[in-house]
Formats: C-alpha cells, sequence, structure tokens
C-alpha cells in the first residue's frame, strides 16, 4: 500500500510530520527494548570472553592434578647422558637407581649379495618364484611374499613390488643403494624393518630355490633386530624392552637410550617449575579478577532531579562474582591429608587481597616445598582436582549447558521475546500511521469543501450588493 503525503495546503498543518511525531512517541517501548537487546548481546559476548579465560586457567590447573601426577613437577638427572637421558612426570617417586645398558634395541637391515648394474637389470635370470619376508613375531608377525620372474622382473620393479605390498606398511621397506660410483655403479638391494625389537622388527628372508640370485644375504645376528637390554642395581638379570625409550620400567619417568655403559638416573622435585606453573595460574586467575572489575559495574550520574545510570557487561549476571567467590572457597578449603607443616593454602604462601586478587610469595612456596613436599604436593593436587578436570569447577561454568551456556541461552530466549514484542509493536504502529493517515484526509477534505462552500457564499453575497 503507498504511503498517502500531505501538503496541508486546506488546513495549513503539516500532517506527515504531526503523523511521525505521533507514532514516534508510542514508538518509545521499542527503543528501550533495542537497547536491552543490544546490552543482552553484549553480555552475552563478555561471558563468552570469560569463558575462554577460564578453561585458559583450567588448562594451567589441570596440570596439578592427581590424574596427571599430582602437586609437584619433578626433575630428572642422568650422571652421563651419552648413555641415558630421562624425563619425569609429576607422579614420579624421588629416587635414585644404577642403570646399566647392556645392548639398544635395533631395527633389521641387510642386503642380497647379488650385486647389479642398473636398476632396470633383472632381479633373476636363473629361475622364476617368490621371495617370501617374515617380519616380527608371534601375534605381530607379518609376511609380505613378492613374485620374481625370470628375465622379466627388474631390480626396480622388485624394490616396488616390497614397498607397496599391503604388510609391508609401516613394518618393512625396501631401497636400492649404489655402493660405488656413478661411472661404475654396483647397486644392491637393501631390506630394511621399520620397528625395532624382535616382536615386530625381526626379519626373515626366504626365497625360492630356483631364484640363485637371491639366496644369500647379508642377514645375521648383528644386523637382525634386537630388543634394548638394561640392568639396574638390585634387580637381578637383565630387563628387555622393544625399543630404545621405556617408559614402564620406573613410574612417571621416561628413559632415552644413548649408548651402552652405565649411568646414574636421580628424581627429585623441580620446585622452580612447579614456582613457575603456580605464577601463571596466579596470574591467569588475577587476569579474570580485573576482567571482571572492567566489566562489573552501575555507574550513576545525577543531572538535577534525574539519575542515569550505566551498566557494564557483567553488571546483571551474577556468573562472573560466583565464578570467583568458588574459586576463592577452592583455595581456603584445599587440605593435606599427610602434611606436616603444608597443611592450607595459605602455608604455601597463598594469599587473597581486599581487591579480589590472588598473591604468591615465592620464598614461602618454595621453604614449605622443602619442610613438607608431601603435604605441599597433597595441598596442590586437592586444589587442583577441586578446579580442573571433568570434576571439578571450571567444567560447571564452562561446559555444554553449564552456568555460562545457561545464562547465554537465558539471554537469547530473552532477546526473542523482546524482538517478538518490538514487532508486534510495529505492526500496532503501522495501523496506527494508516488510521491517522485516514483522518487527517478526510479533515483536508473537509477543510477544503468547508473553505469552497465559503467562498461561493462570500461571492454570492458580494453579487447581492
Amino acid at each position: 500500500m503507498s504511503t498517502i503525503q500531505f501538503t496541508g495546503l486546506a488546513s495549513g498543518i503539516d500532517s506527515k510530520s504531526l503523523i511521525d511525531a505521533l507514532v514516534e512517541a508510542r514508538s518509545v517501548n521499542n527503543v528501550k527494548r533495542r537497547n536491552d537487546i543490544d546490552f543482552l548481546n553484549s553480555e552475552s559476548d563478555a561471558l563468552e570472553q570469560l569463558n575462554t579465560k577460564l578453561l585458559a586457567l583450567n588448562d594451567l590447573v589441570d596440570q596439578f592434578r592427581s590424574s596427571n601426577g599430582g602437586g609437584l613437577k619433578k626433575k630428572v638427572t642422568s650422571a652421563n647422558t651419552e648413555i641415558a637421558t630421562a624425563s619425569a612426570g609429576s607422579n614420579a617417586v624421588n629416587s635414585s637407581f644404577s642403570l646399566t645398558v647392556n645392548d639398544l634395541a635395533q631395527n633389521a637391515s641387510a642386503s642380497f649379495d647379488e650385486s647389479y648394474t642398473a636398476t632396470t637389470n633383472y632381479v633373476s635370470t636363473s629361475g622364476s618364484g617368490n621371495v617370501t619376508f617374515t617380519v616380527g613375531t608371534g601375534a605381530d608377525q607379518k609376511t609380505v611374499t613378492v613374485a620374481v620372474t625370470a628375465n622379466s622382473t627388474t631390480v626396480g620393479q622388485f624394490v616396488d613390488s616390497i614397498n607397496n605390498a599391503a604388510n609391508s606398511s609401516g613394518r618393512l621397506s625396501a631401497t636400492v643403494i649404489n655402493t660405488e660410483t656413478d661411472s661404475s655403479p654396483d647397486y644392491r638391494i637393501m631390506i630394511s624393518t621399520l620397528k625395532q625389537g624382535t616382536e615386530e622388527g625381526q626379519l626373515a628372508i626366504s626365497a625360492d630355490v630356483g631364484i640363485i640370485e637371491l639366496q644369500s644375504d647379508t642377514l645375521d645376528a648383528s644386523t637382525n633386530a634386537k630388543n634394548a637390554s638394561v640392568s639396574v642395581t638390585g634387580i637381578s638379570g637383565a630387563i628387555e624392552r622393544s625399543n630404545n625409550t621405556i617408559s614402564d620400567l620406573i613410574p612417571g619417568v621416561t628413559i632415552q637410550l644413548v649408548s651402552e655403559g652405565a649411568t646414574t638416573i636421580s628424581i627429585s622435585d623441580d620446585t622452580e617449575n612447579t614456582l613457575d606453573l603456580m605464577n601463571q595460574i596466579v596470574e591467569a586467575y588475577n587476569d579474570i579478577v580485573d576482567y571482571v572489575d572492567e566489566n562489573d559495574f552501575i555507574d550513576r550520574k545525577e543531572s538535577g532531579n534525574k539519575v542515569a545510570l550505566t551498566y557494564g557487561t557483567l553488571a546483571k549476571t551474577r556468573v562472573d562474582d560466583d565464578f570467583l567467590f568458588d574459586f576463592r572457597s577452592a583455595i581456603s578449603t584445599a587440605e593435606s591429608a599427610n602434611g606436616t607443616t603444608a597443611t592450607k593454602m595459605s602455608e604455601l604462601g597463598i594469599s587473597t587481597n581486599r581487591d579480589g586478587t590472588i598473591t604468591l610469595d615465592e620464598d614461602t612456596f618454595k621453604e614449605a616445598i622443602a619442610e613438607d613436599s608431601v603435604g605441599a604436593q597433597e595441598l596442590i593436587s586437592d586444589f587442583a582436582d577441586s578446579i580442573a578436570g571433568v570434576d571439578g569447577l571450571i567444567y560447571e561454568y564452562t561446559k555444554f549447558q553449564g552456568t555460562i551456556d545457561n545464562a547465554k541461552e537465558a539471554n537469547d530466549s530473552e532477546i526473542k521475546v523482546l524482538n517478538d514484542s518490538i514487532n508486534q509493536l510495529e505492526r500496532t504502529l503501522e495501523k496506527y500511521r494508516e488510521t491517522l493517515q485516514m483522518q487527517y484526509s478526510r479533515l483536508e477534505s473537509t477543510i477544503g469543501r468547508m473553505q469552497s462552500e465559503g467562498s461561493s457564499l462570500s461571492s454570492a453575497i458580494q453579487s447581492l450588493g
């Protein structure tokens, strides 16, 4: 429907401006509703930013949870890093042990004795048949069988067939190596297993008797796969593992074997790394406190009898305040079951300030670990278990349909209601505008008719004179 425009020629009234003003006066509620929508969107954005900060804090605290080793970082040293190196998780027990590396684990690597002048040479001119490679032992054993046709299968094709076999994937590799020069080449077919240790890396080669060229190779005890062998002082007999990275010998300790020989592995508390992580936690939490302070405020401004209130994006929600309260409660309630001098977080040098931030006294923290490492570990672990992980405080706020998600959904629902109300009022106002336009149209017509009749009457009177 086209909009009727009024000039006010008859009445002298600017009907359009008057109608616009009347409609605008009735649309003031929609102005407030749109402002409310803008605020709710801003609040949801602020909650999402809070969610991101909580997840970052969770990642830090999570490293101290019991399931991740507990509340103290550990450090490990090797007296001879040319023999072995090591790393330790938080669950490693302080100790020292002598380690002797008897043998390093290795994969199998051997070549056929037959020599070729080019990769296009035939693998065999003597006869046809199959070459079988048996990789590993027991349940981990894989068999690769490659067919060779005399005066047909080339060296390159033979190597490709080995590498492309399904059972070769991740277990067996073949290549051609020139042991001499480009001008006088001497190509050998090299076969290697890709896993260390006998279970997955041991190799056996068998060629059908008709293939004379592949009857001999360099595979023997020295070139075949073998397990790593170590000895620990106090434990009788050698200990074998399938590779040179050993993570199941000492709980929480991963040992990397480098060469044969003896060394001493020592595990102790890593106070500096523990302190560094605690400082990161304190910093991340204080960043959340600062973020809340910046966005949770009410600014009151008075002008005569009028008062204007400006709300921060987190001023109308309790989510931020509740989290800060819950986090500080977790600090105050953390316990140590076996501690002597470290039985509460304040004895680790952690204190709460008047502005809501927390402070870590580094000297007190170091002294507490030195005097009572058991108590310190239990305290930090208890605190971390209550904060991080799927059973922790932060997860309750950040999970799907958790505290933050529910608050944002509530905002979305309220925004929908507001938008529905805006649309309803706009439809009502449109009808109101149409009614006013019709009324002023009739008014203009009436005034115009009266003016016309008045002019006729005046002319008639003048004619009588």
